[in-house]
């Protein structure tokens, strides 16, 4: 029997050829040990019937590999020397030693309730939530439902920055799942000398990962969270995230980032030094040199990014959403919305730049997008002096920078994925320096955009520099080269301006395959307005037809095709299997990133599995996938391979401790082909379900029929003797 499923038969999959077996068992010799506001503490608390009221005490007392459960509760700091040896003092120190902590449990019972028993570490403005410090390779702290909130970090002048204000990690690696970080502060330190102290991660850093090892975040809320950098005598220091990730590599699936802040530090002095200014980089997430990130099902609203005030120079702003610089990132399956880049403004003085409302990839080794949506985000540079230029601004949406000759020149890809109503302004005051691309700014890249829909994205005032897409330089020989295929760019309008939907400056190139333009002011610079062009080739591939989305612009952003749509059936040569909902795209495919689907989808109750990607509807609900399409990311994602083995394996969902724990294992290490050896070694299969699978080969000589084998299995386990 042949399947295309990625997520069926269990025989199957266990013929990959393992060599390696682990234990489902797992940290067998492992103690648990309890923890709840109702313990007292003392060398040996920790049993049920004793348990810690403090959680660091447990964790000084606890072994590597322990289990901490913790009853609901808040928790502050209480001092159990000795700590970590951090600059910054946290509730929660743990150093060179793996754990495993969750919260959620009942001080009398100990039922796992975390709905009824909200855990909470709370920092108080005074204290960091959380550090792990490790400098040995292998180490991995687990955390799950648990709340960390107004922790504050703080460094000393003499650390030049401070990292992590709700958390902190240093050399180890994490398994964070079902947490909240909330109203927690990293503050950059005040330095007496030209530069600021840089403020890094306000509610999560991770750093200098030890090893090959992977952090994985699942089902985490980051809400509210602000870095601020310190105050120098020259300038202020850089603000960079709610999360930071340096030389490390994390996975990042169905999580949140919401109304969170990056502020650049202030100066008494001019804002400059050493050509460097009070810079916020990503206010939700900031990548930098060495890190590696994987997001997927991310959710990022509301966060803002702002430059810091010199009495001269206004910092810049980058990323309001995302910032990478000098790492890589792949994003998939997300969303973001209504995040800003705002340059300060500086009157008198001169303003600061602002990059990329949603997203800037800066000097970046790779970058990937797809089936993504962004949605209204703004870049707005800073206001200057009247005589002065106003700081220019570019990217609304998305920003893709190489800034020289020597910097890495990978292709950016961008797939399957809806820029609409992005804007890019330059500030209040000061002279029309340029600005640009309100969707899109390419700058010096190499890039391929496919299946793109591009709506109504907008310039401010004055600027007439690509509503949609702008192509520019970034220094001599460093030009854009783009590829736009089989995308819609539609609805950009400048109301008696010059603007063009699409610009591409002198010197870049802009390769048109098979889209649509309609219902914009005008579609490129071609015709030498607003400026003479670059290259632009396949002009002639492309048509003009009424797109008819479902429900465009606000207060539903909907731009899935309607039935009558002409933009149906019209990207010929798309060999694109799937659209911006992960459905298949069939025959000759429809132009932009949704594929028209007639069929209709409901998801259903109990086992249903309408999509037939392997996960009841039920679960998709609860771990952010569609029930209607089919993206049971199985190879990318640690959380749902493993949930997925426990259904192919074992016929049931798994367990939370199992699935946390495989999911740390394979950050740690294990390959695939080991986990999947492990479930078919395990007690659990090879008592209950090899018996059934080894009747079919007894009798049939061939692998077991999925219904006559789930039929026999239930008969099998309500009873029925295998000699039947």
């Amino acid at each position: 029997m042949k399947s295309s499923n990625k997520s069926k038969p269990a025989l199957r999959l266990a013929a990959l050829g393992a060599t390696i077996a682990l234990s489902l068992a797992g940290s067998a010799q492992a103690a648990t040990l309890h923890v709840s506001p109702l313990g007292a503490d003392s060398p040996t608390c920790g049993a049920q019937g004793a348990p810690c009221m403090n959680i660091n005490q447990a964790v000084k007392i606890a072994a590597p590999g322990d289990f901490i459960k913790m009853a609901g509760g808040t928790y502050t700091y209480v001092d159990v020397s000795p700590g970590c040896g951090s600059t910054v003092t946290s509730i929660i120190c743990a150093a060179n030693k793996s754990l495993t902590i969750r919260g959620g449990y009942s001080p009398t019972t100990w039922a796992f309730d975390p709905v009824a028993n909200p855990t909470i570490i709370d920092g108080q403005n005074t204290y960091r939530g959380v550090y792990v410090f490790s400098n040995i390779a292998g180490v991995r702290v687990a955390m799950s439902n648990i709340r960390i909130q107004n922790g504050r970090a703080l460094a000393p002048p003499s650390d030049l920055g401070s990292f992590g204000g709700g958390m902190s990690v240093d050399g180890a690696a994490v398994t964070l799942t079902a947490m909240t970080f909330q109203n927690n502060q990293v503050i950059g330190p005040n330095i007496a000398g030209a530069d600021g102290g840089s403020a890094s991660g306000g509610g999560l850093s991770i750093r200098s990962t030890i090893g090959s090892q992977v952090s994985i975040l699942s089902d985490v809320t980051f809400q509210t969270n602000t870095s601020t950098g310190g105050t120098g005598t020259a300038r202020g220091g850089y603000a960079l995230g709610a999360m930071f990730v340096f030389s490390a590599t994390v996975h990042i699936e169905n999580t949140r980032f919401i109304t969170n802040t990056a502020q650049g530090g202030s100066s008494a002095g001019s804002g400059l030094s050493g050509g460097e200014r009070a810079d916020a980089q990503g206010g939700a997430i900031a990548i930098q040199v060495g890190g590696n990130v994987s997001m997927s099902r991310v959710t990022a609203t509301g966060n803002t990014c702002t430059g810091g005030a010199g009495a001269t120079y206004g910092g810049g702003a980058f990323g309001g959403g995302v910032y990478v610089e000098g790492g890589s990132a792949s994003i998939t399956d997300s969303r973001f919305q209504s995040n800003v880049a705002q340059g300060m403004n500086r009157n008198p003085g001169f303003g600061g730049f602002a990059a990329g409302g949603g997203v800037l990839f800066f000097n970046a080794t790779s970058g990937s997008i797809d089936r993504s949506i962004f949605i209204a985000n703004r870049a707005t540079g800073g206001g200057s002096s009247p005589a002065n230029a106003s700081a220019s601004a570019g990217g609304g949406g998305l920003y893709l920078w190489r800034p020289g000759a020597g910097s890495p020149n990978p292709l950016h890809t961008v797939r399957n994925s809806v820029f609409a109503e992005n804007i890019v302004q330059l500030g209040p005051t000061g002279t029309n320096p340029g600005g640009g691309g309100g969707g899109i700014f390419a700058q010096g890249v190499l890039a391929l955009l496919e299946h793109l829909t591009l709506v109504d994205n907008r310039l401010g005032t004055g600027l007439v520099f690509g509503h949609a897409l702008a192509l520019v330089e970034a220094a001599p020989g460093v030009t854009a080269n783009v590829t736009l295929k089989h995308s819609a760019i539609t609805g950009h309008v400048t109301p008696g301006g010059l603007a063009a939907a699409i610009v591409v400056n002198q010197t870049n190139t802009l390769n048109l395959d098979t889209g649509d333009f309609f219902g914009n002011n005008r579609n490129t610079n071609s015709d030498n307005n607003p400026v003479f062009p670059g290259t632009i080739t396949g002009l002639a591939t492309m048509k003009s037809l009424a797109p008819s989305y479902v429900s465009p612009a606000t207060p539903n952003y909907n731009y899935h095709l309607q039935a009558g749509s002409a933009l149906r059936d019209q990207a010929t040569g798309s060999a694109m299997t799937i659209d911006m909902d992960s459905q298949a795209r069939f025959g000759v495919r429809d132009i932009g990133a949704d594929e028209f689907s007639s069929a209709a989808c409901t998801p259903g109750s109990g086992a249903s599995d309408v999509d037939l990607d392997g996960i009841p509807d039920t679960v998709e609900t609860t771990e952010g996938t569609r029930p209607c399409g089919k993206d049971n990311d199985v190879y990318t994602s640690e959380r749902l391979f493993a949930m997925q083995q426990y259904r192919d394996f074992l016929k049931r969902e798994g367990d939370r401790d199992g699935i946390v724990t495989w999911m740390g294992s394979l950050g740690s290490g294990a390959t695939r082909a080991d986990v999947t050896k492990a479930f078919f070694d395990s007690f659990e299969f090879q008592g209950a379900i090899a018996p059934v699978a080894r009747l079919y080969y007894a009798y049939f000589n061939r692998i077991p029929d999925l219904p006559g084998f789930e039929y026999w299995l239930y008969q099998y386990g309500t009873g029925t003797s295998l000699n039947t």
